[in-house]
């Protein structure tokens, strides 16, 4: 995951330089917070983020915003509402140019996401996991078949 707020010039993160070192950028998320901070001069930089032209990173990214303070249900209802443009925070509203990516703001659908996501890696590694597994209780098996019986009697001895 590599977060950014939206209030920072993103040209300033280190975070990508390391994922490019990683060679991780297949497999990151971006992440976009503060949503609400997002300054209208610096809205074209998001956008062309949000499509993929520039930073671009393997599973797109996701735009939250969530006010401080709040109890997890009353946030997850202020984000709805901003992400919906039905709520206007003083001279902060979530442009209508980013109503493309409607699907991809808020906490609650990145969460989906993610589930997915690892849902899709558990059932894409299994498969190499029970290989494993079956080839070591064939290792212990043969091991113990090579041990001598235990005695009849073992408590006499």
């Amino acid at each position: 995951m590599w977060a950014l707020p939206m209030n920072q010039d993103p040209e300033n993160s280190i975070s990508l330089g390391i994922i490019r070192d990683a060679k991780a950028a297949q497999r990151t998320i971006g992440i976009m917070t503060k949503a609400d901070k997002l300054a209208r001069e610096n809205e074209n930089q998001w956008l062309s983020m949000f499509k993929g032209e520039k930073q671009s990173v393997g599973h797109g990214f996701f735009a939250t915003s969530r006010p401080p303070g709040e109890t997890l249900e009353s946030a997850n209802q202020w984000e709805q509402l901003f992400f919906a443009r039905e709520r206007a925070m003083q001279e902060h509203t979530w442009p209508i140019e980013f109503e493309e990516f409607q699907d991809r703001c808020g906490v609650n659908l990145l969460s989906e996401y993610i589930s997915v996501q690892l849902g899709n890696a558990f059932a894409k590694s299994l498969p190499t996991i029970k290989g494993k597994v079956d080839t070591r209780l064939r290792e212990i098996e043969h091991q113990l078949a090579g041990l001598p019986e235990i005695p009849y009697n073992v408590e006499r001895k």
